[in-house]
């Protein structure tokens, strides 16, 4: 990601863990036979926003904000 300021590179990195854990979610809610997506997509969500919380933690720690 050459030439990328640190918000598009955030934003690359948000959409690229949201595709998989999307993607993990779907196979584990297969896999499982579990009766309620809510339950994964809640999951998933949770899984973002520490991801965010980590990326955020990160860029602080190192100036990037």
């Amino acid at each position: 990601m050459a030439g990328c300021d640190s918000k598009q590179y955030l934003i690359h990195r948000l959409l690229r863990n949201l595709y998989f854990l999307v993607k993990s979610e779907i196979a584990n809610f297969a896999e499982n036979g579990q009766n309620d997506p809510a339950v994964s997509l809640s999951h998933c969500c949770r899984e973002i926003k520490r991801d965010h919380s980590e990326e955020r933690d990160f860029q602080n720690r190192d100036g990037l904000s």
